[in-house]
């Protein structure tokens, strides 16, 4: 497979093999990514090309309605709290989950030509579970934009109800939240500042990170975007490491909450594997930082087919 780029991990470029049916999930992967190609194609034409991120969007919300437990719902829409005003914005999000056997829909928006999944919901507050921004590319401006986007949850964030409180106004305790990106451009590999924005600047919900496709990476290659600390006592900084994005790489470090902080993102066939039951195990309240939370949908190196190139 030498017309695809080298990336710094040994044997990727060799053939694969994994746990059962590794290959049929990530089929929803090829799926999405096979839609988006197309859609950026045809947006060629437009005067603003903003089409294949909508496409995007759309993708990502039938995965994980196929993927999730039917008890989550996904939905475009809005996050109501019963903690603010009228005069308070109602941003519009890409893709909310939410508890879909308690939640109450407050109302419904769409377009004649709306799917299911394409439509838009407003759910109470206190049901949502997370919510992710979707954007087409990885680059300095689409991270800043999804970041600044999620940041008007802050004030949802700012305390927790006590489970007793009747009328409930702010975001459960494991709300989380995540940006997917469909590509990694290779005019984009050295946007370190990008990778840095994943860094919390202070002790809140902040995003991880999925991109699901690296231009001259083998087609399998996705990778996750994550936060690591230095563990020395006292905490020192971390330096800068990796050649560019579409290899290994950790972001400088910055002081937040008693630690160095750094943007770790890592490019490996089972990152949308990982994403995918992490995503989950958060939902279900079992997510275990630094473990594994599912072997499902893993592979490996196949040696014998490696042995026979």
């Amino acid at each position: 497979m030498g017309q695809f780029r080298r990336i710094l991990t040994p044997g990727m470029d060799s053939p694969l093999t994994g746990t059962q049916g590794w290959r049929q999930f990530m089929g929803a992967r090829k799926k999405m990514l096979g839609a988006y190609l197309t859609a950026k194609e045809e947006a060629t034409g437009h005067e603003v090309q903003v089409w294949h991120g909508k496409v995007g969007e759309g993708w990502v919300r039938q995965w994980l309605h196929g993927f999730l437990p039917r008890k989550y719902g996904v939905t475009s829409g809005y996050i109501v709290s019963q903690g603010q005003t009228e005069e308070t914005k109602l941003p519009h999000f890409d893709v909310i989950i939410y508890d879909r056997l308690e939640a109450p829909v407050l109302w419904i928006e769409n377009t004649p030509d709306a799917t299911e999944i394409g439509t838009s919901r407003a759910i109470p507050a206190e049901f949502v579970r997370g919510v992710l921004e979707v954007k087409a590319a990885f680059n300095t401006k689409s991270v800043a934009d999804a970041i600044e986007h999620l940041s008007d949850l802050d004030s949802l964030l700012q305390d927790v109800d006590a489970p007793n409180q009747q009328f409930k106004k702010f975001l459960p305790q494991r709300f989380f939240t995540a940006v997917v990106f469909f590509e990694l451009r290779n005019e984009d590999r050295n946007a370190w500042s990008a990778l840095s924005k994943f860094i919390p600047d202070r002790n809140r919900v902040w995003p991880g990170g999925l991109i699901l496709s690296g231009e001259g990476l083998r087609p399998e290659m996705s990778a996750t975007i994550g936060v690591t600390h230095n563990t020395n006592s006292p905490p020192q900084p971390i330096e800068q490491s990796g050649k560019d994005l579409l290899n290994f790489a950790i972001s400088d470090s910055v002081p937040c909450c008693g630690a160095y902080r750094s943007a770790i993102m890592q490019w490996t066939p089972n990152e949308f594997s990982k994403f995918s039951f992490d995503l989950l195990a958060m939902l279900n309240g079992t997510y275990q930082p630094g473990r594994s939370s599912s072997n499902h949908a893993m592979s490996w190196v196949d040696v014998p087919k490696k042995e026979e190139k």
